[in-house]
């Protein structure tokens, strides 16, 4: 028997070489399979499978190496696991039911967020894996950065830091010791502790000077932080809200197909809009320093919709002027960052885009290390004129606008594992009566998939499930719905991809 990994662990009778005859398969991704001893380890996914072939045509899961690997290789009862960021682990295999991993530690790869706050930079790992946790780097030398504090076991939606006070946001509690919103105390030596804690969960926050805002959803929240405490002011409902940045008593708020509201936030019970700017098509993201506003979002070109940048100056609320903008593309937008001085944008799957803060003027190309399409780009910070990166497959980078990456010695690209999630095209597309919506799950994770109009309201959802890894398919027959343009929006475990869909009548 043959035994061969992907997106399934397929077996195969080779008795006749010439003609090798399928067996069924299992439902275990897998990038690498090794055989040693009448037991079969595959590499895929959080964890090291081991199957036993005492029927070789059948492989059973015995048990599991509690790491990730892309490479493994078994001699005399260890296991030694090319581990990606989390580098050279051996594993005591000598009883398979119950693993232990005898050396190994994470070394910044596998990256998904990374939060840039002047001398303090955070980069988060991607949840599930085995060694998931936020990395704390002393930033003060950009050129040499120093890792001050690993906190184990951690995964936030969102980070603020104010002085040696470190505030997480999470969608969900991640433990009943760990609420939605947590704060850390940074400066007391050893592992930071937790001084407080709120079951407010949410996807973005802002902390300025002792109050503290958390996006849940359209409702913003905004509370009081005092030394250890937590006290809730007031929660207000804002349609439409995908994501906000507050600067000088004022909260910009993005809200979908109504573009940017500014809110004045100096009495946190009774918020007032003070402007709005509305001449966009669907708004994602925003980030604020100083005088300007930048604004990621889509807009209505000859019937393509392309995603952008737009620069608003908002030195005056109440009269929000356009200054500049930049259409990058049919990429999709996933994160931004500014100091004032340098615009960066993490667009997926790859790119790396830098823009100078006061003119649109784009710095980078795939020539000079600011477009990157080696790695996979998930997230971008910016502060005090060097850029962070958090690429997936090689940990963080360090970027200066002269293009020469400083700070992190990183080892030659490694290959790319597939993509965790993917959304399929819709098919028939445009479509009549009915359409049929698929995707792939890389591993298990709690799904939604809904369709919005252009104005952002949800006209259908297939609800939040758990669902397991693997294709999954969701068909939609509308009834007494336009024809027209729409959004599908597939959400796994708070990531979201989203594309266009057409009906035509």
């Amino acid at each position: 028997y043959a035994y061969v990994g992907g997106d399934s662990l397929w077996v195969f009778n080779v008795t006749d070489p010439t003609n090798p005859i399928p067996e069924p398969t299992l439902s275990h991704a897998a990038f690498d399979v090794f055989e040693h001893d009448g037991l079969l380890y595959a590499t895929g996914g959080q964890d090291v499978e081991v199957f036993s072939l005492s029927q070789p045509d059948k492989p059973v899961l015995v048990g599991t190496i509690p790491s990730f690997a892309r490479k493994i290789d078994v001699n005399a009862g260890v296991a030694y696991l090319a581990s990606g960021s989390l580098g050279f682990v051996t594993a005591d295999v000598s009883n398979p039911a119950s693993t232990v991993v005898l050396a190994g530690r994470p070394l910044g790869g596998e990256l998904e967020r990374v939060w840039a706050f002047r001398d303090v930079v955070l980069a988060q790992e991607e949840p599930g894996w085995s060694y998931r946790g936020i990395h704390v780097f002393d930033a003060s030398d950009p050129a040499n950065l120093v890792e001050t504090k690993f906190l184990q076991g951690e995964y936030a939606a969102d980070a603020a830091l104010v002085g040696s006070h470190l505030f997480l946001v999470s969608r969900t509690p991640l433990s009943p010791d760990l609420p939605g919103l947590r704060v850390y105390q940074l400066s007391e030596a050893g592992p930071p502790p937790l001084i407080a804690g709120d079951p407010t969960v949410g996807s973005s926050i802002e902390v300025v000077d002792n109050h503290i805002f958390v996006l849940n959803g359209e409702d913003l929240s905004i509370f009081e932080f005092t030394d250890s405490s937590i006290n809730l002011l007031a929660t207000h409902s804002i349609p439409g809200a995908e994501e906000f940045a507050v600067d000088a008593g004022l909260a910009f708020v993005v809200a979908g197909a109504q573009g940017l509201l500014v809110l004045d936030v100096n009495d946190p019970v009774n918020l007032r809009e003070v402007g709005r700017f509305d001449d966009v098509f669907y708004a994602w993201d925003v980030e604020v320093d100083g005088r300007f506003a930048f604004v990621a979002d889509e807009k209505v070109l000859s019937g393509l919709f392309l995603p952008g940048v737009r620069q608003i100056d908002a030195a005056d609320p109440s009269n929000l002027v356009e200054v500049d903008s930049a259409r990058i593309g049919t990429i999709r937008h996933k994160g931004m960052s500014t100091d004032g001085q340098i615009l960066g944008v993490a667009q997926a799957p790859s790119d790396l885009l830098v823009f100078l803060a006061d003119d649109l003027g784009l710095v980078g190309g795939q020539d000079d290390g600011y477009k990157v399409g080696a790695y996979t780009v998930q997230d971008v910070a910016v502060t005090n004129g060097h850029i962070f990166v958090a690429y997936e497959e090689a940990g963080l980078h360090v970027l200066r606008v002269d293009s020469k990456p400083v700070g992190i010695d990183v080892a030659a690209p490694r290959p790319s594992r597939p993509s965790l999630h993917s959304l399929d095209p819709p098919y028939p597309h445009p479509f009549q009566r009915h359409v049929t919506i698929s995707w792939t799950l890389g591993r298990s994770g709690w799904v939604s998939l809904k369709i919005v109009d252009v104005l952002g309201r949800e006209v259908t959802t297939s609800g939040r499930q758990l669902m397991a890894p693997g294709r999954h398919s969701y068909t939609w027959a509308p009834r007494g719905t336009a024809s027209g343009h729409y959004f599908i929006i597939l959400e796994v475990d708070g990531k979201r991809v989203s594309q266009t869909l057409i009906r035509r009548k």
